[in-house]
C-alpha cells in the first residue's frame, strides 16, 4: 500500500522520502533537479530539462496503487553488488514524462529503497520498490 503525504520529509520533483540523509537542489541553463541520499540510495531526479524524453506511450507499463496510475518503462543493471536504474514516469496530470536516475545496494534494497516514492494523484505514493519490481 502507498503512503500518504504526512509520512514525506521531503518532497522533491513529485518525490516523497520520508528518511533522506542528504537533499541537493542543482540548476543550469539546460537542468533542474536535485541530488537525494536515503540510506545507501542514491537519486538523481529531473524536474525540468530542455532535454525532454520522448516515449511512446505503448512501450510503457502501467502500476497503478489505489486507483492511482503511473505509466513506467526503463532499466537496472547491477555491477559489484550495486544496482543503478534509469526510470521514465508519467502520472496522469503530467504534460510530460520525467525522469529518475539512482543507485543502491542490491544487499540493503529494501531497506533503502522502501522510504522513497513516486507521488501521484490523491496524494498517495507507489513506492520505488514497486517501480523496480515492475521494470526487472
Amino acid at each position: 500500500m502507498g503512503i500518504l503525504f504526512g509520512k514525506c520529509i521531503a518532497i522533491v520533483a513529485h518525490i516523497c522520502i520520508n528518511a533522506p540523509s542528504n537533499i541537493e537542489i542543482r540548476q543550469s541553463n539546460e537542468w533542474s533537479g536535485a541530488i537525494i541520499v536515503a540510506g545507501m540510495a542514491e537519486l538523481s531526479v529531473t524536474y525540468s530539462t530542455d532535454d525532454i524524453p520522448k516515449v511512446e506511450m505503448n512501450k510503457t507499463k502501467l502500476l497503478c496503487l489505489d486507483k492511482s496510475c503511473i505509466n513506467v518503462m526503463g532499466s537496472c543493471s547491477a555491477y559489484a553488488g550495486i544496482n543503478k536504474c534509469d526510470v521514465i514516469y508519467k502520472t496522469p496530470s503530467d504534460s510530460v514524462f520525467r525522469d529518475i536516475s539512482f543507485k543502491y545496494s542490491e544487499r540493503n534494497s529494501e531497506r533503502d529503497l522502501s522510504g522513497i516514492s513516486v507521488i501521484v494523484e490523491g496524494g498517495r505514493g507507489i513506492p520505488l520498490l514497486d517501480i523496480v519490481n515492475l521494470i526487472r
